[in-house]
This record gives C-alpha cells, structure tokens and sequence, in this order.
C-alpha cells in the first residue's frame, strides 16, 4: 500500500526506495499513484556541461537519446522521460526478480553453466551496442542485472556511452578498477580493447566472489589470476579466456571478435 509519507515525483510517481545513487545521477524504484504501475525512474541535473544531441529540433541528454534508440531484450527498456524544475527524469520499465551481479557474486558462487549464459548476453548486448556505434563505456558488475530465474541479463547505465569513434579514446571514462593499463600509462585506448578487460573484470567477479582490481596501482602493478582454489571448480578453458581479457598487454590480449567466436 502506498502511504502520504513517501517522497513523490512529477507526474504522479511515487518514490517506494532508492535503488542507487552515482555521478550520473540518482535511481529510484517508483509507482504511479493512479495505475499502480512500477517503474525505475534516473533523475540527474541538467547542467552545461551535460552531453546531448538534437533530435527535431531540441535538445536531448545524450544518455536518454542513446537508451531510446537502443532495443535489445538484454538492455533495460526505455518507457518516456521529461524535464522538470532542471532535472532530467529518465524513466524505464521496471522487472521483478533482477539482481546486480556485484550483489549477487558476493552472496553465492556461479556454476560453469550459469557464467557461460552470462558471459555468452554479455558480449551479445555489448556488441549489439556497438555494431550501433554506441560505447557504453562502464561496463561493470554493477550495472549489469541478472536474474537467476529466468537466466536473463539487462545492461543498465548508459550515462557514459558515447557514439563509437574511430578515433582512440583520450580520457579517463567509466570506473577506473574496470580500465585497462594502458588508460593510465598512454595518451588513449581503444574501445574494443577496454570492452575485452571489462568484460574479463565481469567474469573474473562470477567465477571468484571478489573484483579483479581493488584500486588502478593494482591494475599497473599486478597480473590478474584465478586463484588455484578457484581453478578446481572452472575448466582450463574458461579461466584461460578469463585471463586472456585481463591480458595487461593489449597487444597480446585477446581481441573482441575471437572472444565472440571463443563464447
């Protein structure tokens, strides 16, 4: 039952929790005070500095027109959005029953099967976006729901994607323990070789409850193995391509295409 004491949103939503809150912006779990219908609501503030593109004549945040112009069963849907006393409100579907992985690798342990399914929607979507020349650009557990039910992944967070350029990236974007070394150590990265790392953080995550890289010195410093024990449970092939992804030389890391053709 809805109650007077919870916050409520323009257009007759009602705020029932928050589900998280980052640079990008502030998510809410809400409900339409007539329908009674869910939704996942993303408020941020319009500001100058906001990335947008015109579309008929207006002008859009960028991460709004991306989400609507993206349709994919593994990407969170797009409902309406508008913009109210200098807020932008994103508004989507809401789907019981998902999870975010981080929350999820951290309370249980994946079987081969279940990283297999994950790893095998991950890369589809991932690549889906950028065969429409759109790089989410922060590619993490965090932002990728999963539910165990239906076995189903949605990508979430585009409020860093950027069209896809053939010009090499020169600026930090995403989280930085999700980048590869040469973000750090060279003037630009490419974007299909920092997808390949953040895939691999993803599923170095699934297969041993813990993040590859804890801060960016590990990432300079350290080589990213499965631990022995975590061996034991996986086959040599998917802790090899694990591995591969998280390669710290992007000469020798494994290249998007053969990950798909490896998945």
């Amino acid at each position: 039952m809805l109650t007077t004491s919870l916050p409520q949103l323009p257009r007759g939503l009602i705020v029932l929790k928050e589900l998280g809150r980052g640079g990008n912006g502030t998510v809410y779990l809400t409900q339409h005070h007539i329908s009674l219908n869910k939704y996942v609501v993303k408020i941020f503030r319009d500001h100058p500095d906001l990335p947008v593109v015109y579309l008929d004549g207006l002008e859009l945040p960028l991460e709004i027109a991306t989400l609507r112009s993206l349709h994919h069963p593994n990407i969170v849907k797009y409902k309406t959005h508008f913009l109210e006393d200098g807020e932008w409100y994103l508004v989507m579907d809401y789907e019981p029953g998902f999870s975010d992985l981080h929350t999820l690798t951290r309370s249980c342990r994946f079987t081969e099967g279940t990283i297999q399914i994950i790893a095998e929607q991950l890369y589809g979507v991932v690549n889906f976006c950028l065969q429409n020349n759109i790089d989410h650009g922060d590619i993490k557990e965090e932002n990728i729901l999963y539910n165990p039910k239906t076995k189903q992944l949605k990508l979430i967070d585009f409020g860093t994607a950027l069209p896809l350029s053939r010009h090499p990236i020169s600026s930090l974007r995403g989280t930085t323990v999700c980048l590869p070394p040469e973000a750090f150590t060279k003037p630009h990265y490419f974007p299909l070789q920092a997808s390949v790392w953040a895939v691999g953080c993803v599923l170095y995550g699934c297969m041993t409850n813990k993040p590859a890289f804890l801060e960016t010195s590990d990432i300079l410093n350290k080589r990213a193995r499965v631990p022995p024990s975590v061996r034991k449970v996986y086959s040599g092939k998917l802790v090899n391509l694990v591995e591969r992804c998280l390669e710290p030389c992007q000469v020798l890391r494994i290249m998007w295409s053969e990950l798909g053709r490896n998945l």
